[in-house]
């Protein structure tokens, strides 16, 4: 009887839904252009692997949403094979200095999470939550990135990586 409540206990308690990052404004049909930018000096001027993955799975994005980079970049080949039709990727090697804009093709049915992975050459998480505007930027630094987003005619929102929290960042203009 004891087990039976502790069930009970953790299917009410349990882990909820992975918070929607996407979707603040529910007008936003989904991004329509993603940039990735590098700076000269991006990953210690070393080339690096940048996915942008589309989750359309609640449970999967769950555990992709608690996945480091390196824990990601290890198990995307097993990700492909377990989730073909809840997972998305777009996988990108960029050199320093490389910039390139993509246009998306999903749609806010389709989508539940989406996420950047960035291979830098460190041991922090480097995942980030990527929220819905017409146009998102991000930007390759030394060891981090930093993600603008705007909607057609609105000033750029900076969404900054934990890492970046205290560096106070002046430039708004789009890349």
């Amino acid at each position: 009887m004891k087990n039976l409540w502790v069930l009970i206990f953790i299917l009410f308690t349990g882990c909820g839904p992975v918070k929607n990052y996407i979707f603040e404004d529910i007008n936003i049909e989904f991004i329509d252009e993603l940039s990735i930018v590098g700076t000269k000096n991006m990953n210690n001027n070393k080339p690096m692997r940048v996915d942008f993955v589309v989750v359309k799975h609640p449970v999967v994005a769950q555990q992709i949403g608690r996945l480091s980079a390196n824990q990601y970049m290890r198990s995307r080949s097993q990700l492909k094979q377990d989730y073909p039709k809840h997972i998305k990727f777009n996988s990108y090697e960029l050199v320093p200095g490389q910039s390139i804009v993509l246009p998306l093709k999903y749609s806010k049915k389709e989508v539940v999470s989406a996420f950047i992975f960035a291979d830098f050459d460190n041991e922090n998480v480097n995942r980030w939550s990527v929220f819905a505007a017409d146009y998102v930027t991000v930007k390759l630094f030394e060891n981090t990135l930093q993600i603008m987003s705007h909607n057609e005619g609105q000033e750029p929102k900076i969404k900054p990586s934990k890492v970046m929290e205290d560096i106070v960042i002046v430039d708004r203009t789009p890349l």
